[in-house]
This record gives C-alpha cells, structure tokens and sequence, in this order.
C-alpha cells in the first residue's frame, strides 16, 4: 500500500477543509460584525453539513486512491475541530480548548481503524498472490 507524500496531504487539507471553514467563520461568527449572522440552530446544521462534506469529499479522494488511507488520521479530526471551536464560539477560551482536545482523541479510533483496514488489504493482497 502507497502512503501520500505528507505535502499532498496538507495541501488537501488547506485547500478543501482549512480555507472553507475559516470562509464559513468569517461570514457566520459574531466576531468580525459584532452580530449573530444565523441563530445557533442554524450554525448545528451548517456545522454537520460541513463535516458531511468534508467526510465526502476525503474519502471520496480516498475511493479514487488520490489519497490514502491514512489522511483520514488528519482530515476528520480537523474538519471536527474547526466545527467544534465554530459551534463553541461564545464559550469561554479555556473551555473550547477542553472540547477541541476531547474531539482530537477521536483521532485514535480513526487511526485504529485505518490501520485494521489497512492489514486487512495487505492480507487480502497476499492471498490473492
């Protein structure tokens, strides 16, 4: 199994995760109008949209073997970070800190699973040899 060269990974991760959440912070965050942009409800749904596209979007450069496997490691517990601090905005520092390490920890079943997945391919790729 081929690893992807770490550059292509970052670049991934900037290009189609990194640069449209902090588009969506600009626009939707209180922070640069001093103003609710949408209600709270409403950041949830964008939040769960945005993951669902960033889910789509990495395992489908995942299917289509442009990526491999073990970006999932990086890209989900990114992607789950910047819209946990997005859902989290009007809570004090200390505490979106707390919730952003607790969603990091969802890095090890994610790698868990990526490397069961990864032994299943190699085993399936010996047996077939």
């Amino acid at each position: 199994m081929k690893k992807t060269n770490n550059w292509i990974n970052t670049l991934f991760a900037l290009i189609f995760i990194a640069i449209p959440s902090l588009i969506i912070f600009y626009f939707l965050l209180p922070t640069w109008s001093n103003k609710l942009v949408i209600s709270y409800w409403k950041m949830w749904i964008v939040a769960i949209g945005f993951c669902f596209y960033s889910f789509a979007i990495s395992f489908g450069f995942v299917y289509f073997k442009i990526l491999s496997i073990d970006s999932l490691n990086f890209n989900i517990p990114i992607t789950l970070s910047l819209m946990t601090i997005f859902v989290s905005y009007n809570l004090p520092t200390w505490a979106i800190f707390l919730i952003v390490v607790l969603v990091i920890i969802t890095s090890f079943p994610i790698n868990i699973w990526t490397q069961n997945y990864k032994k299943k391919k190699i085993k399936k790729i010996k047996k077939n040899n």
